[in-house]
């Protein structure tokens, strides 16, 4: 969890005790602190930080994330054509990029016909995504599900 600092440099709403009770209160049997340099982060980052912390911990079997979609076996899919990116891909993203084109969008365009867009487009399927990357860069064991 994030602590008194949320991913895109706002304080959080709520301090990071009450936000952390609410999680126990909810079933949690422990809650972790994501260290502020990556809790400030773009998601690759953020989603790595998280990852790397989980792996260490050497008890961590699944790891559970929100997303728009709903389908594992896509963010899955994504997740690993996305690490297979190839030069043409690196290319177009750069070249929409250096048009004015933001990153996500830019990566939307380029992957257009080999990945359903709306996946690249919304908050949570890209956080997902990232952490399905983390997963797969780190060679993790631990299990992804999404609801």
């Amino acid at each position: 969890m994030s602590g008194s600092f949320v991913q895109r440099g706002d304080v959080a709403v709520t301090d990071k005790w009450t936000r952390a009770a609410m999680v126990l209160y909810g079933g949690a049997d422990l809650v972790l602190e994501l260290p502020v340099c990556y809790a400030l982060n773009a998601a690759p980052n953020f989603a790595a930080g998280g990852i790397n912390t989980l792996n260490a911990l050497g008890v961590v079997d699944t790891v559970a994330f929100g997303t728009e979609c709903g389908d594992i076996n896509e963010l899955l899919r994504t997740a690993r054509i996305l690490e297979q990116e190839t030069p043409e891909i690196s290319n177009k993203i750069k070249a929409y990029m250096a048009d004015g084109v933001s990153y996500p969008n830019a990566l939307s365009r380029a992957y257009g016909d080999i990945i359903d867009t709306d996946i690249l487009q919304l908050p949570n399927n890209i956080l997902a995504i990232e952490y399905i990357r983390a997963l797969i860069q780190s060679n993790s064991k631990i299990k992804p599900i999404t609801i």
